[in-house]
């Protein structure tokens, strides 16, 4: 049957006893999708293509996720992924089409990789697959086509290796009592059931200037968690930091101090909260969405 996700005709999903289809789709994985989430996205092909990338990066960590519409409004406001890790997840699916093999070839505009990578047309897959080839990692085949060697598994452990290198995120927030909570209770187990590990500076010991403390952290951090909310100056400064620096950073601020944002920031997609534990589902899918599981291991989507 055609999956309803990625539109290929490679799924296949009995009747459903209940008001949710379980799909099993070669192309982008398995997932379980309320009558209500496919009204909702039926005519809307570009979130269609996008809840099938996102899910193959669930399936990935072991999870076939029951997608609602909660769920489609979540991925409908993703970003796509950062352009190395499109590209980490197209060689990743190359190569396991292989079954195993160190040596084959592949077809660079397959749906299976175009999912895998974000690239919902045919330019976005060539444009990897041709960087692939520049880094080694393919030779020109036929037309449309390209050969994987030993190159391209070395580069692929490199990538794998580089991207687990960190488990740390650092969380930039006001330090103030009124949202204390918000640390513990949402952003801290949001972080920790995907796989990584929160750090706030005001909770380390060190001998050192604060923001001799922060850069050295941010530095070390995979990626960034601003939460804007008290309009902070050091956390505007702490997220511009990590953007220079090439990090990709996740904003979040308190419902009603959204209207409050600086005008460079509001143009950010922001997840919104009014009590700690709102956060922890949005925030934690779309860390798994961006980055995928960190190397503590994801307890899976929420």
């Amino acid at each position: 049957m055609k999956c309803p996700l990625c539109g290929e005709t490679t799924a296949q999903a009995p009747e459903p006893t209940t008001q949710t289809y379980e799909i099993n789709c070669l192309t982008c994985g398995k997932y379980r999708i309320t009558f209500a989430a496919l009204r909702e996205v039926q005519t809307d092909s570009e979130t269609c293509f996008k809840l099938a990338s996102w899910n193959y990066g669930q399936n990935l960590g072991g999870f076939a996720p029951l997608i609602d519409v909660a769920t489609v409004e979540s991925v409908r406001a993703f970003p796509r992924p950062q352009t190395a890790r499109r590209i980490d997840l197209y060689l990743g699916r190359a190569i396991s089409s292989l079954g195993g093999k160190l040596l084959g070839s592949i077809n660079i505009t397959d749906p299976r990789l175009k999912v895998a990578s974000w690239s919902p047309d045919d330019k976005d897959a060539i444009a990897i697959a041709e960087h692939l080839t520049a880094r080694g990692a393919f030779e020109e085949a036929a037309i449309g086509e390209r050969r994987l060697g030993v190159q391209a598994h070395i580069l692929y452990e490199e990538m794998h290796e580089e991207r687990t290198a960190t488990v740390q995120v650092f969380v930039a927030m006001w330090f103030d009592a009124s949202v204390r909570d918000l640390f513990e209770h949402g952003v801290s187990q949001a972080v920790n059931g995907a796989g990584y590990e929160p750090i706030r500076v005001d909770r380390l010991e060190h001998d050192q200037k604060i923001d001799d403390k922060i850069i050295a952290e941010i530095r070390r951090s995979a990626f960034v968690i601003a939460d804007f909310t008290g309009h902070r100056g050091g956390v505007y400064y702490e997220a511009g930091f990590a953007h220079g620096l090439g990090k990709r950073v996740i904003f979040t601020c308190r419902k009603d101090a959204i209207k409050d944002l600086h005008f460079d920031v509001r143009q950010y997609n922001t997840i919104d909260w009014v009590t700690p534990a709102e956060v922890i589902a949005p925030l934690q899918n779309r860390i798994l969405a961006l980055f995928g599981a960190g190397p503590k291991g994801s307890t899976g989507p929420i």
